[in-house]
């Protein structure tokens, strides 16, 4: 790298900007003579040392040469040449991301070990990482969905679903719908693989729906051209040729041409199935035309046999048996160049990776499932023990206290000092608090993972909580006021003493004129979301971990009374429906407890 003035400096970044504009309309024209624009401004860029400026100019030149002209080992010798510029500790997105693209390469040329490999370094750089931006976010994602493919493509279910999950996950946390489209997409592909029609097509209209509109062509018409097949299977004609025409219609001109040739194929297959033979005919060629255009043989050679069969229904026999024998040699000749021998290579090594991985997890989990199955029984054993000492031998003795104490200042009468009633008094108020710690606690040792559960009608807990809170209500004046709630799977006692608690606090920490209280819902596929809002104190976000753990009160006893176990137990019934809790700023403006309850 060269230290260059700065005023130099700046004449050459302008002059690399200048250069990538001219490449970039060039790229438009899908001009296959204009490598040199590319080169000379990435050559000018690391001149300058500027990792942006170097970043912008290779990624326009290695999309130049997957995309334009094909040159797939350019492009990742082009990738390679600028990785020394960046350290895996400030640059670790960028690396992830030139990995990725490295695979997306390899993948192109069939080299299905060295993709994997590539998006395996991928992941690596970024799987765990907190505080992942959301560029980074999306780099993983990427690089996830990228992993399902190939996988997807040796046969390798577990895996495929595995990573799928991941990329879907990661697409939902930055709301990337192309992203999550091209998700959808492989959830459909899935389906209609198991035979599974209408789940299919609902994956389908979903990434259609969610790229509809936009610039995001590929998934819009993969998504398209998918359910015109699934339809065409079916035997919805109608719908099947409505679909493979707005694929078709968006499909033109598009740079990608892996993915156009795809968009021909699924329309050749589609209009083969419902009849039509003669567009059959031309989507096929319009494929094998893609597949000359990238310098390449037919990798997907089923397009010559079904190609034959269309030929043979339109009575066309010497070039349907000249399709057919096309498809034989493209067979021999993948044969030949040893493709489908390192595909077997590749889906045996990592079908024992995978068994070996299982294997070694599961070894792991039963370990640990056998460890914890001795410390549960040791607990429960603890906690047995504990339920009986504190229901008869703590709770006795404090009963004894406060009788004695009561007895005390009967006997004492009128002689009895000022002095001494504040004495009593402390002791009563003792006695009282630590018998409602333990009835707490009794409350906390009882709630398990709940076995027996059933539809609980929320709207319903709720009028019941307001009965048993009444007075408090009335007292403070307050205001509760809740969304339309569901029904959840669980069990009523928990709700109730669920809602009371929280509902309870939000009244008890209120020094508000009129205390109010609103309940929100919002529901999703997978779990039930409720916030309870307040417009009271508030607590302060470094404790609000804190006050899930039993005695961790923020205030004295004497300023707000309470055992310090309400919130714990909120906690513990959240955890044995295996649902979370955490407090987020009210927009009231005091505390907002948020929780959630799986469907």
């Amino acid at each position: 790298m060269h230290c260059m003035d700065e005023a130099v400096t700046q004449d050459v970044v302008k002059q690399v900007n200048r250069l990538l504009a001219e490449f970039e309309e060039q790229k438009k024209l899908r001009n296959k003579s204009c490598a040199h624009l590319g080169t000379e401004a990435l050559n000018l860029a690391k001149l300058t040392g500027d990792k942006d400026l170097i970043t912008k100019a290779c990624s326009e030149l290695t999309h130049y040469y997957s995309e334009i002209t094909n040159e797939f080992a350019k492009s990742i010798e082009t990738i390679k040449e600028v990785m020394p510029f960046y350290n895996e500790k400030d640059d670790a997105v960028t690396i992830s991301e030139y990995y990725r693209r490295i695979g997306l390469n390899y993948d192109y040329l069939g080299a299905f070990i060295e993709s994997k490999d590539a998006y395996d370094e991928s992941v690596r750089l970024l799987e765990g990482k907190p505080d992942l931006d959301e560029r980074g976010t999306l780099t993983l994602a990427r690089s996830y969905l990228n992993q399902s493919i190939i996988y997807q493509d040796l046969g390798l279910t577990t895996l495929t679903k595995d990573y799928l999950q991941k990329a879907f996950e990661c697409f939902q946390k930055v709301n990337d719908k192309g992203g999550l489209a091209r998700c959808y997409i492989s959830f459909g592909v899935f389906a209609h693989k198991n035979g599974d029609t209408e789940k299919a097509l609902e994956n389908y209209q979903k990434a259609i729906e969610l790229v509809n509109g936009t610039n995001d062509v590929p998934p819009f018409c993969i998504a398209t051209a998918n359910s015109g097949l699934v339809n065409a299977e079916c035997g919805r004609k109608s719908e099947a040729i409505e679909c493979i025409e707005k694929a078709i219609a968006r499909v033109r001109n598009q740079v990608n041409k892996h993915f156009e040739l795809s968009i021909y194929f699924l329309a050749g297959r589609t209009y083969q199935i419902v009849g039509e033979y003669e567009l059959a005919n031309k989507w096929f060629s319009e494929a094998e035309n893609c597949y000359r255009e990238m310098g390449k043989v037919v990798e997907n050679f089923d397009i010559y046999r079904y190609w034959a069969e269309s030929l043979a229904e339109l009575g066309k026999h010497r070039e349907a048996n000249e399709k057919l024998l096309h498809y034989i040699k493209q067979r021999e000749e993948m044969h030949k160049l040893n493709k489908l021998a390192e595909i077997n290579d590749t889906k045996l090594r990592l079908q024992l990776e995978e068994g070996k991985k299982e294997q070694e997890l599961l070894k792991k989990k039963n370990a640990e499932i056998e460890s914890y199955a001795r410390k549960l029984e040791a607990m429960n054993y603890d906690l047995t023990q504990f339920v009986h000492v504190a229901s008869h031998d703590m709770k006795e003795p404090l009963r004894m206290v406060t009788n004695y104490s009561q007895l005390l200042t009967r006997s004492l009468g009128d002689n009895i000092t000022p002095e001494q009633t504040d004495y009593l008094k402390f002791l009563n108020d003792g006695a009282k608090h630590m018998l409602n710690v333990i009835n707490s606690l009794l409350s906390l040792s009882k709630i398990n993972a709940v076995e027996h559960r059933e539809e609980v009608c929320m709207n319903d807990v709720l009028n019941e909580v307001k009965q048993l809170l009444h007075d408090e209500i009335v007292k403070n004046n307050a205001v509760i006021h809740a969304d339309k709630l569901p029904s959840v799977n669980a069990e009523r006692t928990y709700m109730v003493r669920l809602l009371q608690n929280l509902i309870g606090n939000a009244l008890k920490y209120n020094e508000s004129k009129v205390p109010k209280v609103h309940i929100y819902y919002k529901p999703s596929e997978r779990e039930h979301l409720f916030s309870i809002a307040d417009n009271g104190i508030g607590i302060p976000a470094p404790y609000r971990q804190k006050v899930f753990i039993m005695f961790q009160r923020l205030h004295r006893n004497h300023e707000y009374q309470g055992s310090g176990i309400g919130l714990a137990i909120c906690k513990k019934i959240i955890d044995s429906l295996n649902g979370k809790i955490w407090i987020e700023d009210s927009p009231l403006g005091g505390t907002c407890i948020c929780f959630t309850i799986p469907c």
